[in-house]
């Protein structure tokens, strides 16, 4: 098998380091025999200092530390080749790091809004509970005045203070709107309460408003639908605009009938008896 000339360096300066061994043991065996026989050691003066090496102990040293050298540098090239991979890992470990952060911020906000929609929803029906209550109330204050031809007759004297206790759990029901509600929703709102207290107004006149009365009714039922879109708008209720539905026909029929009532009872009244 050929040599090469990197393997007769590496032999020398196997061979060198070998012989300088052989040379320090021989040195020392000497020594101590020489102190053993109860004699003074006598060292031999070399043709040479002992830190100067031979010509050929010197190439065998340099060859050795070119090769120590040489695996230096092979340790070098491969930290410099894992430099590719610690890169990928680091970048992995942010993108993880950014994703996972990014998941629990919209996570977050899905459940904050979630919670916040909900407060509106009850803070919206509630007030429009509160309006309705006092709406059915005013009507059959009204009612009992023959003013209102639909709604059950309710005398004054319990109907008002009723009416009073709604208004002010409303106004107590108002609070939680404006404080979640949109501005659409509040404007809307708004509008709604102030034809409701008008209708108020007209029920607790106990004079003859009759001509009114029907005029109030039909912008309370605007404002209330007015009121139910901004609302689904507000929360984003699916289907779009909600459909305004009429009166009934029978409501109708009924309302004339409850006239032809008052009217012939009113006539009975102020006819004189034969």
């Amino acid at each position: 098998m050929p040599v090469s000339p990197d393997m007769g360096r590496r032999g020398a300066a196997v061979l060198a380091v070998v012989a300088y061994g052989d040379h320090r043991r021989s040195a020392s065996v000497v020594s101590s025999a020489s102190q053993t026989n109860g004699r003074p050691a006598v060292h031999r003066v070399r043709d040479e200092p002992p830190n100067v090496l031979r010509p050929d102990s010197q190439f065998a040293l340099d060859s050795y530390h070119a090769h120590r050298h040489e695996g230096q540098v092979v340790d070098v090239d491969t930290l410099l080749g894992q430099i590719p991979t610690i890169v990928g890992v680091l970048i992995g470990s942010i993108a993880t790091y950014l994703a996972t952060s990014a998941t629990s911020k919209v996570q977050w906000r899905r459940e904050t809004q979630a919670r916040w929609t909900q407060m509106q929803i009850s803070a919206y029906t509630d007030h429009a509970h509160a309006l309705k209550n006092m709406t059915d109330l005013a009507r059959r204050i009204a009612a009992y005045g023959d003013i209102d031809g639909v709604a059950d007759p309710l005398s004054p004297d319990v109907g008002l203070p009723q009416l009073s206790a709604a208004e002010q759990d409303r106004s107590a029901k108002w609070e939680s709107v404006l404080m979640v509600g949109d501005p659409a929703v509040i404007e809307a709102g708004q509008k709604w309460k102030q034809c409701v207290w008008r209708l108020e107004w007209l029920a607790r006149s106990r004079s003859d408003v009759g001509l009114d009365w029907a005029s109030a009714l039909s912008q309370v039922g605007d404002a209330k639908h007015g009121f139910y879109q901004a609302v689904r708008r507000s929360i984003g209720t699916p289907g779009g605009s909600l459909r305004r539905f009429g009166l009934a026909p029978w409501i109708g029929a009924m309302k004339e009938s409850r006239a032809t009532v008052s009217s012939s009872a009113l006539t009975d009244e102020v006819t004189p008896p034969n």
